[in-house]
């Protein structure tokens, strides 16, 4: 993955594999994005599955919400 600059995220495998560990992290501990937190009308049952946490929009929307708290 790359970030908003076009810069790699990891250039080495063992990178690469922090970056992935600390995204899940992040994930895990957001309450939006580990469904911990409420929904709005027609979106009660929604939660970040594996699909949606590797899709484009899942990494953006992940990477946006627990931007602050990993600075």
């Amino acid at each position: 993955s790359r970030r908003s600059d076009g810069s790699r995220r990891a250039e080495t495998a063992e990178q690469a594999i922090e970056w992935i560990a600390a995204y899940f992290r992040r994930a895990a501990e957001n309450d939006f994005v580990a469904g911990r937190s409420k929904r709005g009308p027609g979106h009660e049952g929604w939660r970040a599955d594996i699909e949606y946490l590797l899709s484009k929009r899942g990494l953006k929307q992940v990477i946006e919400k627990t931007q602050e708290r990993a600075a």
